[in-house]
């Protein structure tokens, strides 16, 4: 049981992000997946298009989030930066610079943005992982289509002869004379 925990722990492939203020537990190892079989590429075709848009939507979210971020911590160091050198006149860059850095209200923007790249980055590992899921998805519905297309040719009258004939022979009801 503890390794099983432990597995799962491990799993690169789960992720839980928060985006546009709401949660989602996503996990690639189980969202990629598809069976090999008409059943399962006629299910996955079906299936990929929604998986690609909500992951495609999940990345528009997380994109406005760092940029909304980039934007304040933007205006952050202007207002910090302002507000320092009118307080500071000795060695005023240097100063200036560090107070802005340690500023409690830029450090708690800039662990936000950190945040939300990392989320960002994620998410587009898992529009990444759907695009090649569709791609894998079409390729082999393409290759069963292949197989389907060979195995359902009309075979001509003398193939199909020759055949039965060989199928008569491998029986041993009917024995040619020599």
């Amino acid at each position: 049981m503890a390794k099983k925990q432990q597995q799962e722990e491990d799993n690169l492939l789960k992720y839980e992000l928060r985006v546009a203020g709401r949660s989602y537990d996503e996990d690639l190892a189980v969202q990629y997946p598809f069976e090999v079989n008409p059943n399962g590429l006629n299910r996955a075709l079906v299936e990929t298009p929604g998986m690609f848009a909500h992951w495609a939507t999940l990345e528009v979210y997380a994109r406005d989030e760092v940029a909304e971020l980039e934007e304040a911590l933007t205006v952050k160091e202007a207002e910090l930066t302002e507000h320092y050198e009118q307080q500071l006149v000795t060695d005023k860059v240097t100063l200036i610079r560090q107070a802005v850095k340690k500023d409690p209200g830029r450090t708690e923007l800039a662990d936000r943005m950190r945040e939300a790249r990392r989320t960002l980055g994620l998410i587009r590992v898992g529009v990444s992982t759907m695009e090649k899921r569709l791609d894998a998805v079409f390729e082999a519905a393409r290759n069963m289509r292949s197989e389907m297309d060979i195995s359902s040719k009309p075979r001509s009258v003398k193939d199909r002869a020759r055949d039965a004939e060989q199928r008569l022979n491998e029986s041993g009801l009917f024995k040619q004379d020599s």
